[in-house]
């Protein structure tokens, strides 16, 4: 059975938010794992691939058509669900994870999913938090993970004691930990998962 991640990381700012998240597929496309790739999938979503997605957003925003903006944010945070009558997300967020277990996850339905879908259905995530590249979305798909105990394996280009403390906390309570490569971490969740295959390389 084919566990799943999701690779979060700065989009919006990064104008190479995708090469990461390449390497890392590289590194681990031989093993049964269900990667969530939301620089991939942006497009499926929204009909934009990601850089377009951000000029769309900021034209929204600069001639105050707000609806337009959120409709966006909608299809990217939360794919084919409308959480805007919802008085109780949380709720929203644990029927998600609960249907990771009872449908099971599977490559075909991944591209509907928003991204805090792909992030609850996730056995973990991965993180990366590059130095000087400004995000906010990462922290909080981080927090969402930490709400439900989703390990967030996170890879920085900084020496540890430089990064946020409150973000290194969450990753802790999460259950995750911090690598200094893409490499190491691909590693780690080879030897983590799937010990017998990880051994036999």
């Amino acid at each position: 059975m084919h566990i799943t991640t999701y690779l979060a990381g700065p989009i919006e700012s990064d104008a190479h938010a995708s090469d990461w998240r390449s390497e890392l597929k590289t590194l681990l496309a031989e093993y049964p794992i269900l990667i969530y790739d939301p620089v991939h999938l942006e497009r499926v979503k929204t009909g934009y691939n990601y850089k377009q997605a951000g000029q769309a957003l900021i034209k929204h925003i600069k001639e105050k058509e707000f609806d337009k903006f959120i409709d966006i944010c909608n299809k990217i945070w939360w794919g084919n669900l409308d959480i805007r009558s919802s008085d109780n997300v949380i709720s929203v967020l644990q029927t998600l994870r609960n249907r990771k277990i009872v449908d099971r996850n599977t490559q075909t339905d991944m591209p509907y999913w928003g991204d805090l879908e792909a992030v609850v259905r996730s056995d973990f995530i991965v993180m990366y938090l590059k130095k000087n590249v400004r995000t906010v979305g990462t922290f909080i798909e981080l927090a969402v993970a930490w709400l439900f105990k989703i390990p967030v394996f996170t890879i920085i280009e900084e020496p540890m004691h430089k990064m946020s403390f409150s973000a290194l906390y969450f990753i802790l309570m999460s259950g995750g930990t911090v690598f200094s490569s893409v490499k190491d971490c691909a590693n780690f969740i080879k030897s983590t998962f799937f010990p017998d295959v990880a051994s036999s390389k």
